[in-house]
C-alpha cells in the first residue's frame, strides 16, 4: 500500500528499485543553423560535428552502430524557397564507434544528397541498429583495425574529459562554424557558472 511504503521510506528504507538507464537503440544529433546555408563545405562541417558528437555518445554507453543516416532540410516556413528534405542511410561493414569512420561515411552520404542552390536551415545524423560494444561479428580484416581504432578513441575521449570538451576534434568539424545555431538569446547559466550569477549593487 502507498501509505505503508511512505512510512518505510520516511524511516530510511528504500522501497522502489532504481532502474539503470537502458542504452539507446538509436542516437540522433541535429540542430537548426544560425542562418540559411547553401555552401556544401559549411554543411559538411555541421554534419561532421554532429557525427563526431553522436559517436562520442555511442562510446559513452559502450555501444557500436551498424548504420548511419544523414539528412538535411530547407525551411518549410520560407515558401518562397525551393524545398528539399533528403536523407540517405549507409550500413557499416561491421559495427563501429570509431569517429573517423562514422564522420567519413556521413560526409560521403552528404555529398550524395546535397543539391546546390537550396537554402538549408537544418542538418543531422542518426546512428542506427546500435549493439553492445562486445558484440562480435565475424570479419577477417576487422579484428586488428577495431583494436587500433578503439585505442585511439579511448585516448581522444580521455583527453576531452580531462581538458574539456572539444579540446581534440577532427579537422573536418571546422573551426569557424559560421553555420552554428544562434545563442545570443539563450538563458544564463545561473546555477553552473559563477560569472553569470546576477549581482546587486
Amino acid at each position: 500500500m502507498t501509505g505503508e511504503r511512505i512510512v518505510h521510506e520516511l524511516r530510511g528504507q528504500a522501497c522502489l528499485d532504481l532502474e539503470a538507464p537502458q542504452p539507446r537503440k538509436n542516437i540522433i544529433c541535429s540542430r537548426m543553423f544560425g542562418r540559411s546555408v547553401t555552401d556544401l563545405a559549411d554543411i559538411a562541417e555541421a554534419v561532421c560535428s554532429y557525427a563526431a558528437r553522436a559517436a562520442e555518445k555511442l562510446r559513452a554507453q559502450h555501444s557500436r552502430a551498424q548504420a548511419v543516416q544523414v539528412f538535411i532540410h530547407t525551411s518549410r516556413f520560407r515558401p518562397g524557397d525551393r524545398q528539399h528534405h533528403p536523407a540517405m542511410t549507409a550500413a557499416f561493414d561491421h559495427p563501429t564507434s570509431d569517429s573517423f569512420q562514422i564522420v567519413k561515411t556521413a560526409r560521403h552520404l552528404l555529398r550524395q544528397i546535397h543539391t546546390p542552390g537550396h537554402n538549408y536551415n537544418k542538418a543531422g545524423i542518426m546512428l542506427l541498429d546500435i549493439v553492445p560494444e562486445d558484440y562480435q561479428q565475424a570479419h577477417f580484416f576487422a579484428a586488428g583495425e577495431r583494436e587500433r581504432a578503439d585505442g585511439i578513441m579511448r585516448t581522444l575521449d580521455s583527453i576531452n574529459r580531462r581538458m574539456g570538451a572539444g579540446t581534440l576534434f577532427l579537422a573536418s568539424q571546422g573551426i569557424r562554424k559560421s553555420w552554428a545555431m544562434r545563442r545570443n538569446l539563450k538563458s544564463p547559466y545561473y546555477t553552473t557558472r559563477l560569472s553569470e550569477i546576477p549581482s546587486a549593487g
